[in-house]
């Protein structure tokens, strides 16, 4: 048996950044979509809809791991984001 992993997996053209942050983080995703962060256990804390670049302000969440899920037609991205 083979194991793989991957931390990230971007086949979606969507750009995350800064990746640590600590209270803004800029998204940009080629088509409208809807973002969605979450803790590392699946709660969705914040849902968002996408329009090319935005701005996400990030602030209000305690320091730590999350994962931010892009969901569009086309697109299906998942990454880690770290809020120092």
């Amino acid at each position: 048996n083979v194991t793989l992993s991957v931390d990230n997996i971007n086949i979606s053209n969507v750009s995350i950044y800064p990746n640590p942050v600590t209270d803004k983080v800029t998204v940009i995703s080629p088509e409208q979509s809807t973002l969605s962060i979450l803790t590392i256990n699946g709660q969705v804390l914040k849902q968002i809809s996408l329009n090319g670049k935005d701005v996400i302000d990030v602030s209000n969440l305690a320091k730590g791991i999350y994962i931010i899920k892009i969901n569009s037609e086309r697109v299906n991205h998942i990454e880690r984001l770290v809020i120092k």
